[in-house]
C-alpha cells in the first residue's frame, strides 16, 4: 500500500463530563452509581455527551479496518470540563497551539445555540 501525506487536517472535540451535581439530598439514588428500576438500567451521565467520544472511535477504527488509513490527518481532543465552563480550555490551546492546530474543528456535541437561532424561531412545514 502506497503512503502518502495528506495535508488536510482534523480536531474532533468531544467532552464526557456530566452536569455538576447539585444538591446530592435531592438524588433518590447516589448520582453517580447506576440503579435499575421496572427492569430497566438508569445511569447520570451515560450517553451526555459520550456519543461524540464511541462515534469518532468508530468512524477512525472503521476506516482503518477497512482501507488501512484515515483519508485526512486526525487530531482528537475529548475534554472533561465542558459543563463547568471549560475553565482550561483556554490554556490547554495556547500551551498547546501546534499539537491542536487544524484546518476544520468537528464538534461533537448537542445543538449549538446561537444569538440568530434564537431570534429566528424554527419553522415547521412549507413556507
Amino acid at each position: 500500500m502506497e503512503r502518502r501525506t495528506w495535508q488536510t487536517t482534523i480536531l474532533l472535540y468531544a467532552h464526557y463530563d456530566v452536569q455538576p451535581v447539585g444538591r446530592e439530598e435531592l438524588w433518590t439514588t447516589p448520582p453517580f452509581e447506576p440503579s435499575e428500576r421496572n427492569g430497566r438500567l438508569y445511569g447520570r451521565g451515560t450517553s451526555d455527551d459520550k456519543g461524540g467520544v464511541v462515534m469518532y472511535s468508530a468512524a477512525i477504527t472503521s476506516y482503518l479496518a477497512s482501507i488501512k488509513r484515515l483519508p485526512v490527518n486526525v487530531k482528537v481532543l475529548i475534554e472533561g470540563e465542558e459543563e463547568v465552563g471549560s475553565t482550561n480550555l483556554n490554556k490547554l490551546l495556547d500551551q498547546h497551539r501546534a499539537l491542536l492546530s487544524a484546518d476544520v474543528v468537528v464538534i461533537a456535541t448537542a445543538r449549538i445555540s446561537t444569538a440568530a437561532s434564537r431570534r429566528s424561531p424554527r419553522r415547521s412545514g412549507a413556507s
